[in-house]
């Protein structure tokens, strides 16, 4: 059966499948630091429901100077400033992307999807000296709704407004959920019972859609992000949003 080519691709980038064993590891995400340190992965992959060929020049606009700072956190460089081709895109990164090292990065391919490496697990260690990992759920938020910011620009383009949008997770099943309050940690753990913490599942993978045509799904559709982390990791209501203040003070700079 000859598979079409949105379908190929999902395979190609090993986004189709949670439990596969090398689920979320492409030719990009094998070469970040988070995976060499067996911090989980977490990546964005975006597509527009239209079919769309960018060229060369566009890609490069679409990663350009004017378009590295995005709300809510305006002054941090959302874009990386190094640039080099990939076999089908430009890839925007921070690291060694020639030594194929990468601290983070975003790649921009031919057809207008875009992938993003999402930055914010670290190794924590406590009071009592045990090591943890965690995922700053704040820090996820506001780089998604950066993300949402960058899609809406390559609408202008050629992309159209409807987007496509798989959230992808690896490595998650010791690790676990962190907010960061205005500059301060919460203390650890979260929640008295350790299971409520948890997340049932090694990888998982939840799938969004974005009209870059309404404005108010700058801020629903990253409202919805937040409740779904917090509900794999076994909540159920968004904590990043309830608090005053959200994105003030945050020291998210990448």
């Amino acid at each position: 059966m000859l598979l079409k080519p949105r379908d190929r691709q999902l395979i190609d980038l090993r986004y189709d499948d949670p439990q596969r064993t090398d689920f979320a590891l492409n030719d990009l995400t094998r070469t970040t630091n988070a995976h060499e340190k067996k911090l989980p992965v977490l990546t964005l992959f975006a597509r527009p429901e239209n079919n769309v060929e960018l060229s060369v020049a566009q890609m490069r606009e679409w990663l350009g100077e004017n378009a590295r700072g995005f709300d809510p956190v305006p002054h941090a460089t959302f874009v990386p400033d190094e640039r080099r081709g990939i076999v089908d895109g430009v890839l925007a990164f921070e690291g060694d992307g020639y030594g194929k090292l990468l601290e983070r990065f975003l790649a921009v391919r031919r057809d207008a999807s875009v992938e993003y490496l999402l930055v914010g697990s670290i190794h924590h260690e406590d009071h009592a000296g045990t090591k943890h990992v965690m995922i700053a759920v704040k820090y996820l938020v506001a780089q998604f709704a950066q993300s949402l910011r960058l899609l809406a620009a390559g609408s202008a383009m050629k992309a159209g407004p409807q987007w496509e949008i798989f959230v992808n997770a690896r490595g998650v099943g010791d690790a676990h959920l962190w907010v960061f309050a205005n500059g301060s940690r919460d203390s650890f753990p979260p929640r008295d019972d350790r299971l409520k913490d948890a997340c049932l599942s090694e990888n998982f993978q939840f799938v969004v859609r974005f009209d870059a045509s309404t404005h108010s799904q700058l801020e629903t559709v990253p409202r919805e992000m937040d409740l779904r982390f917090e509900m794999a990791f076994g909540g159920t209501e968004a904590r990043a949003y309830t608090r005053e203040g959200l994105f003030d003070n945050t020291s998210i700079n990448y």
